[in-house]
C-alpha cells in the first residue's frame, strides 16, 4: 500500500511539474531537430514503409557523423512522423515520458541502499529533487531527443531488471543510444567479463593481472571496433568517433580542470537539492564538501572493504576472488567510471550549463553522491536524519521552483541564441502560423516567400550572422522550418 501511495504522490507531482513548466516557459525546438525531423519526412514521402526507415538511419548515422545513435534517431523518427497527428505539436511527449521515467528509475536504483522500513519513501523523494531540478526542466523546455538523456534510461533500466532477456534488451539500447551507452556498455562488459572468468574458467591458469584487467578489457575493445564495424557496414559509412572523442576531451579539459571542480560540483549540488537561488551559497564551499563525501564514499566501499579489514594472510588474488562477486562494489565503480569520463573525457561544458551535457553530469553525480552518502548511514537514526534532510530539500525547491524555471530558460536561450541576432518571438511566429495552417488551413505566404531552405551544417544555435549564407548575408531558414512544422501539407 506504502509503494501505491509513494508511486501515486510521484505522478501527481510530476504533472504539477510538467504543467508548471509548459505553462510559463516558451518550448522551442533546435535547429539539430529540424535538420532530423526533415530527414524523416523526406524518406517517409521518398520510400515504402520498409524501406524509409533505413534510408532514414543512414542519412541520420551520415549527418551524425557515424556515431551510432541508432535508438535516438528513430525516436526522432517515431516523434517527426507523429506529430501529423498531434493536436498540440510544440510539447515533445517522448522527452517528458524519458524524463519522467530517468527520475523515477534513478530513486529505484539508490533504494538498495537504505536499510530502514521507510525506505520506499526515499526513493520517491530523490525522483523528485532530480525532477524538480533545472537538469530535467530543460529538456521538456528544450524539444529535442537526446541521446545524452536516452542512454541512461536504458543503463537504469538494464541495473533495475531482474530478468536476463530484459538485461540484454536494455543493453543493446543503451549501446545503440549515445557514446555514453556505448561506453556504459564496455564497462558492464568489463564487470560481467570478470564474473565470468571467476565463475566458469577456473579450470584454465589464468594469471590474476589478466583474470581482472587484460581479458576483461580485451573483450570491451572488442566490443567497441566490432560495433563500429557492423555499423560502418551495414550503413555504408565511416566513423570519427575517436577524432570526436579527442576533440571533446581536449575542450572538456579546458572547462573541467581540476580547480574548477570544486565549483562545478558544488553548483549541481545546489541546482538539485534547493533549486536555483539568485544569490548562491557558498557554491565552492559546497562542491569542496561534494568531493570529502565521494572520497569518503570510495574509502568505505573499495579502501576499507578490500584493503584494511581483509585479512593480512589472504593472498591477492583470494582478495581478487571476493571482489569478483561484489556486484555491489561494481554497481558504485560502474557509476565512479562514468562519473570520470563525463567529467574529463566525454562532454564539454560545466558551470550553469543546464543543456543535455549538463544533464548526463548531473544525474551521474547525484547517483554517486547517493551511494557515497548511503556508506555512512550505518544506524537507522543516521537514515532518518538523511530522510530528513531530503524533505526539507524538497520543500526548499517549492520556493525556489519559480526562479529554477526562469533560471533554465535563461540558460537555453542564451545556447539557441548567442548573438541575438534571432529573437524568440520570430520562432514563435513560426510555430503559431504552422499549428493555423495544420488545424484551420490558415496558410501563411509570407514565410513561403522566404528562399531558405535547412542547411546541414550541424549548428544547434539560432544565428544569422554565425550560420552565414552568401546571397542573404545570414543564415535563418523560416521557410524551410515552417514546411517541416506543417507537414505534410504543401
Amino acid at each position: 500500500m506504502q509503494k501505491k501511495i509513494s508511486f501515486l504522490f510521484f505522478l501527481l507531482t510530476s504533472f504539477y511539474v510538467i504543467h508548471t513548466v509548459t505553462t510559463n516557459t516558451f518550448s522551442c525546438i533546435s535547429p539539430d531537430v529540424f535538420r532530423f525531423f526533415s530527414l524523416a519526412q523526406k524518406n517517409y514521402d521518398l520510400y515504402s514503409y520498409k524501406e524509409q526507415l533505413y534510408h532514414f538511419l543512414k542519412d541520420a548515422n551520415l549527418y551524425d557523423l557515424g556515431r551510432s545513435r541508432h535508438v535516438q534517431s528513430l525516436l526522432i523518427y517515431i516523434d517527426a512522423i507523429s506529430r501529423r497527428y498531434i493536436v498540440l505539436p510544440f510539447l515533445n511527449y517522448i522527452m517528458i515520458a524519458f524524463v519522467l521515467i530517468n527520475a523515477f528509475l534513478i530513486g529505484q536504483l539508490l533504494k538498495t541502499s537504505f536499510i530502514s522500513k521507510i525506505r520506499n519513501i526515499t526513493p520517491i523523494l530523490i525522483s523528485l529533487l532530480f525532477l524538480t531540478s533545472c537538469f530535467s526542466i530543460s529538456p521538456i523546455i528544450l524539444l529535442i531527443l537526446y541521446g545524452k538523456i536516452i542512454w541512461l534510461t536504458f543503463i537504469l533500466a538494464f541495473m533495475y531488471s531482474k530478468k536476463q532477456f530484459w538485461k540484454i534488451v536494455f543493453f543493446t539500447l543503451a549501446a545503440l543510444s549515445d557514446e555514453f551507452g556505448l561506453f556504459s556498455g564496455m564497462l558492464i562488459l568489463y564487470f560481467a567479463s570478470i564474473r565470468f572468468l571467476a565463475a566458469n574458467l577456473s579450470f584454465l591458469k589464468i594469471s590474476t593481472p589478466h583474470r581482472l584487467f587484460t581479458i576483461p578489457v580485451l573483450i570491451s575493445i572488442i566490443f567497441l571496433t566490432s560495433f563500429y564495424g557492423i555499423n560502418a557496414m551495414v550503413f555504408n559509412t565511416g566513423t570519427s568517433f575517436f577524432s570526436i572523442a579527442k576533440h571533446q576531451s581536449v575542450i572538456s579539459s579546458n572547462n573541467n580542470s581540476i580547480l574548477e571542480l570544486p565549483r562545478n560540483l558544488g553548483w549541481i549540488m545546489q541546482e538539485i537539492f534547493i533549486g536555483h537561488t539568485k544569490g548562491g551559497i557558498g557554491i565552492y564551499s559546497v562542491g569542496l564538501l561534494t568531493i570529502l563525501i565521494l572520497f569518503v564514499g570510495f574509502y568505505y566501499k573499495i579502501v576499507v572493504k578490500y584493503f584494511l579489514l581483509t585479512n593480512s594472510k589472504n593472498t591477492l588474488s583470494e582478495k581478487i576472488d571476493v571482489f569478483t562477486n561484489d556486484k555491489e562494489a561494481h554497481n558504485y565503480l560502474f557509476w565512479l567510471f562514468i562519473f570520470i569520463f563525463i567529467n574529463f573525457i566525454g562532454l564539454p561544458g560545466g558551470y550553469l550549463d543546464v543543456t543535455h551535457y549538463g544533464y548526463a553530469r548531473a544525474a551521474s553525480l547525484f547517483v554517486l553522491f547517493i551511494f557515497s552518502v548511503s556508506a555512512l548511514l550505518k544506524s537507522r537514526s543516521k537514515e532518518i536524519v538523511f530522510i530528513s534532510i531530503l524533505s526539507c530539500s524538497i520543500f526548499a525547491h517549492f520556493f525556489t521552483f519559480a526562479q529554477t524555471i526562469n533560471f533554465t530558460e535563461v540558460q537555453l536561450n542564451t545556447y539557441l541564441f548567442p548573438d541575438k541576432t534571432v529573437k524568440k518571438s520570430e520562432l514563435a511566429y513560426i510555430y503559431t502560423s504552422a499549428y493555423a495552417y495544420n488545424k484551420y488551413n490558415k496558410r501563411n505566404n509570407i514565410l513561403l516567400k522566404d528562399t531558405l531552405s535547412l542547411d546541414y551544417s550541424g549548428t544547434w544555435y539560432y544565428s544569422k550572422i554565425k550560420n552565414f549564407d552568401r546571397a542573404k548575408r545570414g543564415h535563418f531558414p523560416k521557410n524551410g522550418m515552417y514546411k517541416v512544422l506543417t507537414w505534410p501539407n504543401k
